[in-house]
């Protein structure tokens, strides 16, 4: 009885069988898993489509026109842009301060 179960578990191991195989034949293995990685990124996806229908309200709960978001949004892009592109050379001198201050104070003579 005991040795027809050990048997049993020695047919039931599946992950020592498939290592065992990828051993023996891993350009066969490899092929299969990029064949099937293919076929997962070809396959075409879900063709159901969900339409959602959101009330388009913007501020204080007044209907607004679809691209005036859009609008500020890009108005707000451009302006932070704008800003960093004004600010940079403040910054990099001021970082450069600091820094160049930090390593005169670390090469000093020990004390």
């Amino acid at each position: 009885m005991g040795r027809e179960l050990g048997g049993l578990r020695y047919e039931l191991d599946f992950p020592r069988k498939i290592k065992s195989s990828f051993r023996h034949s891993p350009v066969i293995w490899s092929g299969a898993l990029g064949l099937l990685g293919t076929l997962m990124a070809v396959a075409p996806a879900r063709t159901k489509k969900v339409y959602v229908k959101t009330p388009k309200l913007g501020l204080f709960g007044k209907k607004k026109e679809t691209g005036e978001g859009v609008a500020q949004a890009g108005f707000a892009i451009a302006g932070v842009k704008l800003l960093s592109d004004l600010l940079r050379p403040l910054v990099i001198k001021f970082v450069s301060q600091k820094l160049s201050g930090f390593a005169n104070r670390r090469s000093g003579p020990p004390a």
